[in-house]
């Protein structure tokens, strides 16, 4: 069942994703914090929705799973960075809980790549 086009609407639910990672660096530099939220919870609920509407319009791709696994990457990375710049004391204050959350991110995507030499989807 899988299909080999790639313009399809949970594609572009994906990469949008990925467009919303330098919004969220632009509002966190900028000191936005409730646009930075608002923008964050739009990019979880797009993360949400792009597997279930890929299997429900029958669009699964190659490509989406690839590209949600890069948009997961980007967000999950320039979340610590936009959380330091707007609340540093925050941040340092729940260190040891945000670093937990970081290695069950990371872990499971180094095992990956170790296991099978790349990204896993």
């Amino acid at each position: 069942m899988e299909k080999n086009y790639y313009l399809t609407l949970p594609n572009a639910i994906s990469a949008s994703r990925l467009l919303l990672s330098p919004v969220l660096l632009l509002l966190a530099w900028n000191g936005c914090p409730t646009a930075f939220i608002v923008v964050a919870v739009v990019a979880f609920l797009l993360d949400a929705l792009d597997g279930p509407v890929a299997r429900l319009m029958h669009q699964v791709t190659e490509l989406g799973p690839r590209l949600d696994t890069w948009a997961d990457l980007t967000i999950y990375f320039v979340l610590p960075v936009c959380l330091w710049w707007l609340w540093p004391d925050l941040v340092r204050r729940e260190l040891p809980y945000i670093v937990l959350i970081l290695a069950s991110l990371v872990c499971p995507g180094i095992a990956g790549l170790v296991k099978f030499r790349g990204l896993t989807s």
